[in-house]
């Protein structure tokens, strides 16, 4: 079905549930896990090579990570429902030293038909996650840099900034339409070492043709 922008709260569509949570709840550790090198997306044609030091989480993990972040979401912003129908998690993955350290992926099926509609839907969701941080009592700073391009496949990157009671974490999104679905990473991190080491990776990803 074609997005409607109008229809986005009403409908509770709501791709960066994850995103807008993964930042302050930590899932339970269950012991490091035996990752592969590479995470490959076969509806998406995306490869990344797997940095070593982080872990990838679990789908009991990632379940009690979606369902605290969809009690939240309701909670802040009083929709009745979230629509997740059309998300499918990708790849999610955590420091092993610092679990606040996160990086998560997901699709979301969406008949978007050109980079306005895209760019709308988009600024929603933004507008959503920002208010949803400040009544969270976090001092947030939101940057738009520069869209970026990889392998041949262009990303709006959006940075928040989260402050609260001297603690800082800052959460780097990557969003593109791609095959048909919207892609999203988040990269949460509490330094920019780790930022680094785990942006470096995404950002040398590669796609199919």
């Amino acid at each position: 079905m074609k997005f409607k922008p109008n229809n986005l709260l009403n409908k509770g569509y709501q791709v960066f549930f994850l995103l807008a949570f993964s930042i302050i709840f930590i899932a339970c550790a269950k012991g490091k896990n035996e990752i592969p090198e590479t995470y490959f997306s076969s509806e998406l044609g995306w490869k990344m090579e797997i940095v070593k030091g982080w872990e990838k989480m679990d789908s009991s993990q990632v379940a009690a990570l979606t369902s605290r972040g969809i009690s939240e979401l309701k909670s802040q912003t009083g929709l009745d429902s979230v629509d997740m129908s059309t998300t499918k998690q990708l790849l999610h993955l955590q420091l092993s030293q610092n679990k606040l350290n996160k990086f998560t992926s997901s699709i979301d099926k969406q008949n978007i038909t050109s980079e306005e509609e895209f760019n709308i839907y988009l600024d929603y969701i933004l507008a959503l996650l920002y208010d949803t941080f400040t009544r969270m009592n976090f001092k947030v700073e939101k940057i738009e840099n520069p869209d970026v391009t990889i392998d041949g496949v262009k990303f709006k990157h959006i940075t928040f900034k989260l402050s609260s009671s001297g603690d800082v974490l800052e959460q780097n999104l990557y969003v593109a339409y791609r095959n048909g679905y919207i892609f999203t990473v988040a990269i949460i991190t509490t330094n920019e070492k780790y930022k680094k080491e785990i942006e470096t990776a995404f950002l040398n990803s590669k796609f199919s043709k």
